[in-house]
């Protein structure tokens, strides 16, 4: 998307304006998906007792095949 809208800033100046709200706004919602996730994550904690923050239990079963 940054890569689209660059161009097309380049290609038309006087849409520069309109092109950076559009990065803002896509930086922004990136960062209400963030939250969104790892609100989710807390929830899946607190009802199941299972960590799942950044794969933990993908990340120790792989652990204990590499040691078994």
């Amino acid at each position: 998307m940054f890569r689209l809208l660059v161009s097309h800033m380049m290609e038309d100046p006087s849409s520069i304006g309109a092109s950076i709200q559009l990065l803002l706004v896509g930086r922004n919602l990136e960062r209400v998906a963030d939250l969104a996730t790892n609100l989710a994550e807390d929830v899946v904690y607190l009802v199941e007792g299972r960590a799942i923050k950044h794969h933990v239990e993908e990340l120790a079963e792989a652990e204990h095949r590499r040691e078994g």
